[in-house]
């Protein structure tokens, strides 16, 4: 319901940005014509011109018809007005009238519909993309549940068969199934409330964190999680980084980064997180020495559609389509960008994200 009345909501800010815009430039168009007029001494001055060009660009960079079309009306007036003989007369039975003001309504009035055509393709684009991207996230969430509760029921099925003369071995097997697809479950839920996080318009209350800091939290909870797993090593920069970020989401990318790097780096002894600053922006990095992933696989890794039959399975291990879907979706929230590629002598691969950094402050009052 809200969002329905929301959609049919006047936007005040917009409306005040457009007519400051306008105004702004219909001024300089003015001054710009005053000074050309004031130092041509044969009285000639391409005020029209100026002006259709100032109605080219106000239709051209605000939203809707409204304020090309009163540009159009404004700059007919002021250039009859001020800049045509007799000045500071208006005079609409001059010679030529009608064209100057039809041609600047005609311009202001194809531009702004070019404008706004040009607006709501990318607007219906960009709505489709984030369609497609719901549509790939619900696809592997789905497939991330249902392969882990088939799981669960069948291991529990065959404990609670009174027929079934199991061993203790078989036993203990059947329940650490049922425990490691518990977990999985966990992990999944909690990409999910990792969504639910960001609002429909990705917009997120983000607070100044000291991105070193992230590690030691990533990494306490990582090895809770897997105990037995392999050496991390952490490459920190020699200058603090302060990042506006939600804190939760961006550990839990990477979680989801060093649960991908052990769950798929086939062969690895080891995973190194980096970071370094580039670019006045921040540079995490999930590196693993494990087996190099498939070309195929890079255009579409983060889109949440990664089919079972293209990842490295083996045992109990399942697709992270939805975990790095969920990556992307939560670093472009933070407006920054996220990749991965192999490493050049393609015994590892690389996942890497981007998010802009707070300049420091200097202190010298000294």
């Amino acid at each position: 319901m809200n969002n329905s009345t929301n959609k049919y909501k006047f936007n005040w800010d917009s409306a005040f940005v457009n007519f400051i815009f306008t105004l702004g430039i219909l001024i300089l168009a003015t001054i710009i014509c005053a000074v050309i007029h004031q130092q041509n001494h044969n009285g000639s001055t391409p005020a029209l011109m100026i002006f259709i060009l100032a109605i080219l660009v106000i239709a051209r960079m605000t939203n809707g018809y409204i304020w090309g079309i009163g540009a159009s009306f404004i700059g007919v007036v002021v250039v009859n007005f001020i800049f045509t003989y007799p000045y500071m007369k208006l005079n609409f039975f001059l010679e030529g009238y009608p064209i100057t003001f039809i041609t600047m309504l005609v311009v202001s009035i194809i531009t702004s519909t070019t404008s706004t055509q040009i607006k709501l393709h990318q607007k219906l684009k960009i709505e489709s993309e984030h369609e497609e991207v719901r549509a790939n996230l619900l696809r592997a969430i789905s497939h991330d549940i249902r392969t882990p509760l088939t799981s669960i029921i069948g291991s529990t099925s065959v404990l609670l068969n009174e027929d079934c003369q199991l061993s203790e071995e078989h036993k203990r097997q059947l329940l650490q199934d049922v425990q490691d697809d518990g977990q999985w479950l966990i992990r999944v839920t909690e990409n999910i409330l990792s969504i639910t996080r960001i609002d429909g318009n990705n917009q997120l209350v983000k607070t100044d964190e000291l991105a070193e800091e992230l590690f030691e939290t990533a990494i306490r909870k990582f090895n809770k999680r897997h105990p037995d797993s392999v050496p991390i090593e952490v490459n920190l920069p020699d200058q603090p980084l302060i990042v506006p970020m939600d804190m939760i989401l961006i550990e839990q990318v990477l979680l989801n980064l060093m649960e991908n790097a052990l769950i798929h780096g086939t062969g690895l002894s080891k995973i190194v997180l980096s970071l370094e600053s580039r670019d006045n922006m921040a540079v995490f990095s999930v590196m693993d020495n494990g087996a190099c992933m498939p070309d195929y696989m890079f255009p579409t890794l983060f889109e949440g559609r990664l089919k079972s039959d293209k990842i490295i399975n083996k045992g109990n291990k399942r697709c992270m389509g939805i975990g790095l879907a969920v990556c992307r979706t939560i670093i472009d929230a933070h407006d920054g960008t996220i990749t991965a590629y192999n490493l050049e002598d393609r015994e590892g691969v690389v996942f890497s994200f981007a998010l802009p950094v707070k300049e420091m402050e200097s202190n010298d009052e000294n």
